[in-house]
């Protein structure tokens, strides 16, 4: 295979130099050969990205098969270190994998989430609408409504003087332990 990589190699480099000889050979004008002269290079510019990215493919199938397979060829210097390093590259990936198999549970169920509670906020709107409609037409349904309002206000005041009131007592206790 490395050999017909480098053959590969030597050809595109041979490519290219017939494309700049073929531009020296022209030099200046500006003609139908100058826009052939355009293609070639085009044509010679994908034949190298195409290369590249076969062979960049290549040498990854190659390291994830010697990776999986494991190192055959044992070295005096290594001794079993390249085994145990397989095998921690191969954890590591492993653990990757489930990382991101569980990110991609839990975005789907905020996903899921997010559009139950939009769902539910759309339906307490809709209700709260035919509550006022409801109240609209019943003048003694207005009034109970109005009731209600005015109780949920009072409750609100005296839970936020109260959570006032806490966080100035612990304020005032971590004042004086300091």
């Amino acid at each position: 295979m490395d050999s017909k990589a480098a053959e590969l190699e030597r050809l595109l480099s041979q490519l290219s130099d017939v494309n700049d000889g073929m531009r020296n050979a022209l030099g200046g004008r500006n003609d139908t050969r100058t826009h052939t002269l355009t293609r070639h290079r085009d044509i010679l510019h994908d034949y190298q990205q195409e290369f590249r990215r076969h062979n960049s493919s290549l040498g990854a199938s190659r390291d994830r098969v010697q990776l999986l397979r494991g190192s055959t060829d044992k070295s005096p210097l290594l001794g079993g270190q390249s085994h145990n390093a397989s095998g921690a590259l191969l954890r590591e990936r492993g653990q990757i994998s489930g990382a991101n198999a569980a990110l991609n549970d839990v975005m789907g169920t905020a996903t899921a989430v997010a559009g139950r509670v939009g769902e539910q906020s759309r339906i307490f709107e809709n209700i709260g609408n035919k509550v006022l409609a409801v109240g609209a037409k019943f003048p003694a349904i207005n009034g109970i409504i109005n009731a209600v309002r005015r109780k949920k206000s009072k409750d609100t005041i005296i839970l936020a003087s109260v959570i006032s009131v806490c966080t100035v007592f612990i304020l005032i206790y971590w004042i004086s332990k300091h």
